[in-house]
C-alpha cells in the first residue's frame, strides 16, 4: 500500500527535464577550447619542455587536428600541451 498526498501531483518528466537543465553549470564548447589553445601555442612562441627545463624552443606550427598538436623548430616530435612551459620575454 503506497501512502501518498492527493494533492500532492508528481512532477512530469518535462518539468523533471526542465530543473535539470537549469541545475547546470554552463559548457564550454570544444571550439573554444581549440581556439584558446591555438592562441597560446601561436607559431613563434617561446616555450620549453618541462622534462628538459632550460632549454628553449620556438614553436613551429600548432595543428589541432594532429594529435599531438604542437611542432616545435628543431625537434623531431610533436608535443602535447601538457608538456610543455610557455615562456614570457
Amino acid at each position: 500500500m503506497e501512502l501518498t498526498d492527493p494533492l500532492i501531483q508528481p512532477k512530469s518528466q518535462s518539468e523533471k527535464l526542465g530543473e535539470s537543465l537549469t541545475n547546470t553549470k554552463p559548457v564550454r564548447h570544444l571550439v573554444d577550447v581549440e581556439e584558446e589553445e591555438a592562441d597560446l601555442y601561436a607559431k613563434g612562441t617561446l616555450v620549453e619542455i618541462k622534462g628538459n627545463p632550460g632549454k628553449v624552443y620556438r614553436i613551429a606550427e600548432y595543428v589541432p587536428m594532429l594529435v599531438p598538436p604542437i611542432w616545435l623548430e628543431n625537434e623531431a616530435s610533436p608535443r602535447y600541451p601538457h608538456e610543455l612551459r610557455r615562456l614570457y620575454g
